[in-house]
Parts: C-alpha cells; structure tokens; sequence
C-alpha cells in the first residue's frame, strides 16, 4: 500500500507542474498585481458603485498584494510563494503521524492529500493565496499541538510553563494576524484568538480540569453546533463583508449552501476527509485537547461560511447575476476553507488513534477526486485581454485611454488583466475603463457627458469589445480583431478606434 502511497504522491507532483504549465494568472492575481506603490488600484475598485461602471477615482487598498509577492517578482514571485508553501504543506501533512509517534514512517498517502486537492491545484496554477493560507491556518491552529509544546503548555500535573505559553501563544497570534491582512482582514482580530489560547493554556488554573476532559459523546453533534455559532457570530460581529449583506435575503439563503462548499466539497470530498469517516472515535479518549480544536475547527468552518456567503451577495449582487447563478460563478470561494486543510488532518489522524490510516479509502478518495484535479489542473485559466492588450497598443498615443466593453460578471477583473500590457508598454498615465454594454456609454464618449460615479471618458482613444458582444460605434471602426480560447467561452473580441478623418 505505501508503493501505491508513493505513486499518488508522484501524480500529484505531476498535476502541480501541469498546473503551473497550462494557466495564466488567475484574474484575482492580476488584480493584485497591478496596485501602485501605495498598494492601491489604479484604475478603480473591482467593486463599483455603478453596477454598469467602473470609477478610477474609487479606488481602495488591496493590502493583500503584498503577501501573494513578498519579493516584487510579479507573476514568477507569485507562483514561487505558491509553489514552496504547498511544498511545505504536503511534507507537514506528511509527518503528522510522527506528532504521535516519534518512531511513525512518513505518510505519502497524507502527503498526496495537499497535492491532489482540485482547489490547491486551481490555487497555485492561477497564482492564488491558498497554499499560503492553508500553511498560516496550519501553524495557526497547530502550533499548541506540536508534542513538545503540548507538552509544556498542557502538563499532566501542574500550571504551564509561562516561557512556553508565551511562545505558543506569540506564534500562533502571528499567524493568525498574517492569515487576517491575506485575507484583506484587520490583523487586529487575531488578538481575539490570543485571548482564547490564553484561556486555553489557563496559567492561573481557573477553570476545573473536568470541564477540559476529553469526551467522545456528541462528537459529530457538538460539531455543527459549533457551526451554527460560527455562522452566528458571522452574522452579530459583521466579519468582512458581512456587515454590508447580513440584513439582506440573499446572504441568508446562500449560507447553507456556503456551508456544503467549504466543509463538503472543499474539505470532505476535495481533501478527501470522508476516506476517515467510521464509527470508531475512541481517539478521543486518551487525546486531550482535540474535542477543544473541534469546536475551533467548527466555529471557524461557520466564520468562513459566512464570509463565502458574504462574498456571493456583494458580487452577485454588483455584477446583477441571478441568484442561482452566482453560486455556480463563484463556487470556487469555497476554496477559502482550505485554511483549516492541516488542523483538519490532524484531528483525522488522531481520531484513528493506534489504528492503521484507511488506505483503501483514501485511494477510492483519490480516484473519485482525480477527475476534478485534472480538470482544475489541466482545463486551465486563459486570458483573451493580453493579445487585445497587445493589439490596442499600435493605436494608443500620450494622454489616451482605454474603454473596455464587457458585461458585469467579473468585468474589472477582466481590465485588470490588461493592465500588466498596457502600464508596462503603453503610454505614460494611461487609465483603463469598464462599461456594460447597456450603461448607455455613448453618450459619454460622443458627448462628453460625466455621470457620478463613473470615471471621464473623454480620453478614450482605443474601445476594446469582449468577445459575443455586437457593439458598434458611429464614426469608430473596427481596426483589429481576435478569437479569445474556446475555455474563455470563444468568440472573437475587437479592437475600435475613431475613423481616419479625411
């Protein structure tokens, strides 16, 4: 079994390479990539106040740019922070085992886990913050966990030692402070958690020994109980987004479905955690702390429940998508519960307790999965704005800009993606537009007409039209013209430009 261990921990490997071969960067990482110095974007917020226009005046501060390219290498520096973090998240997950016994083999199968997960497959070929995250989230929830430091902080006798707590309670704050600002989150939040681990280690010996035992009755009940509080505490503390959308409908509805993205899809299917799912939890009986990081772990699957949910309502909203339609545009947020990807291997391998891992399962698991990592690994992300990029560059002059036309899913995201072409070998000052098709922008353009929130747009010079949209503009003429990959949907985008003037 370990040989078959060691093959799936080969295709993974493979997958990984593939994904990094056959994707662009995602269009959230092109966003990211394109904040000046002052971590602000250029050309406007992805969030618009018009839901048919863009504003360049309202920009806002992506502090998370900093965290997907600590080195300022751009699309490479991105992809290597990725690719060292899933490196070391699968050798973590690997020597889990060993966290119980010292004398245990390094595990392939756990290992795999990381490396066949469709999510951090779509993650690190499209440059996106998960391997980080899921490492943060890992030293986070696990630094109390590690044998010697539990062992310390957690003694069978006595109080903790205080240079131990301190230590376990300072990496773990850290931690949880660095996953809060990728997240676009108050690192100040984390103090929150400092507190609870404080409470946890309990130096003054304040709470009764028996209130901490360990327990294995109501195991799977008390988890969605913790859930539930964790969707609650969402909803009362407005985490994120979810201050904007939590008096509204929308927000309410998806949260069930935000709980089955996150825990069932992400975490039980696409981690493969169901492979450990059996009656036997006698684990828990001579394993303290973990009913404590259960009901962590369940909070915090509530929390970002909520926070997916959140996200689906602002953007579903923004971009007028129909509600069952937005779950299917943004199903991949789900992937944001992979922070909890190494505490949630930790529980399942203390859970089997002196028992063998169930490999059996876990190679169904892998062959059910295969299919989706293929697909996240090979299907890849391809951009049609860097040939209409290129291709707009002949016609652009000093003090012009450009005007994308595109319909409101992910439409600034889409300028975005230009912005790496256009900065780096357009003119000096020049600002990307967005408008909808039906935002009646020919007004704008022929007139010279300003309308609150949308940005001026008496500059345009070069009109580049989305693929499967019939624009035309009377006196502009088409001047370029290419076919976008059929995995963008196909169609042919256009280039206009004013007619020569005779």
């Amino acid at each position: 079994m370990e040989q078959r261990g060691r093959l799936w921990l080969i295709v993974g490997m493979a997958l990984v390479i593939v994904a990094l071969l056959s994707n662009a960067p995602g269009l959230d990482t092109t966003l990211l990539l394109s904040v000046d110095e002052d971590g602000q974007a250029p050309w406007g917020s992805a969030r618009t106040v018009d839901p048919l226009a863009s504003d360049p005046d309202s920009s806002t501060s992506l502090t998370q740019a900093a965290w997907v390219d600590p080195l300022g290498l751009g699309v490479f520096g991105v992809r290597l922070v990725g690719v060292a973090c899933l490196a070391v998240l699968a050798w973590t997950l690997g020597s889990l085992p060993r966290w119980r016994d010292p004398e245990a083999a390094w595990s392939p199968w756990l290992a795999s886990i990381a490396l066949l997960h469709p999510g951090m497959l779509f993650a690190v070929g499209r440059g996106y913050s998960e391997p980080l995250g899921a490492l943060l989230g890992g030293v986070m929830l696990l630094t109390p966990f590690h044998p010697r430091l539990f062992a310390m902080i957690k003694p069978d006798a006595g109080r903790p030692s205080l240079p131990f707590m301190v230590l376990v309670v300072s990496i773990s704050t850290a931690a949880a402070a660095a996953l809060l600002a990728l997240k676009g989150l108050s690192p100040w939040l984390a103090g929150g958690w400092a507190v609870v681990l404080i409470g946890w280690c309990d130096p003054f010996g304040l709470v009764p020994a028996k209130a901490l035992a360990p327990t294995q009755l109501g195991l799977r009940r008390g988890f969605l109980v913790t859930v539930a509080l964790g969707l609650l505490a969402a909803g009362v503390l407005g985490v994120g987004s979810v201050s904007d959308v939590r008096g509204e409908w929308w927000w309410w509805t998806f949260l069930p479905f935000a709980v089955f993205d996150v825990l069932g899809l992400y975490l039980l299917l696409g981690a493969g955690l169901w492979a450990f799912f059996d009656l036997d939890v006698s684990g828990l009986k001579s394993t303290r702390g973990i009913p404590g990081l259960f009901g962590v772990v369940g909070i915090l699957v509530g929390l970002l429940s909520a926070y997916v949910a959140a996200l689906w309502a602002v953007e579903g909203q923004a971009w007028d998508l129909a509600w069952w339609k937005t779950m299917v545009v943004l199903g991949n947020n789900g992937r944001h519960g992979m922070v909890l990807l190494p505490a949630a291997m930790w529980l399942a391998v203390q859970l089997r307790g002196d028992a063998p891992f169930p490999t059996e399962r876990l190679h169904r698991a892998f062959v059910i999965v295969l299919p989706l990592a293929l697909l996240a690994a090979a299907h890849g992300q391809t951009l049609w704005t860097d040939d209409a990029a290129e291709a707009a560059l002949s016609h652009l002059e000093e003090g012009d800009d450009v005007l994308l036309i595109h319909d409101p899913t992910l439409a600034v995201h889409w300028l975005y993606s230009m912005h790496p072409v256009l900065s780096e070998q357009g003119p000096e000052g020049l600002v990307g537009h967005w408008r909808a098709p039906e935002a009646g922008w020919q007004e704008e353009l022929l007139n010279g007409t300003e309308l609150p929130d949308r940005g001026d747009l008496s500059r345009v010079s070069v009109i580049v039209v989305a693929p499967n949209l019939d624009v035309t503009l009377e006196g502009w003429e088409e001047a370029d013209a290419g076919t976008a990959p059929w995995m963008n949907g196909g169609g042919t985008w256009r280039i206009l430009v004013p007619e020569a003037n005779p």
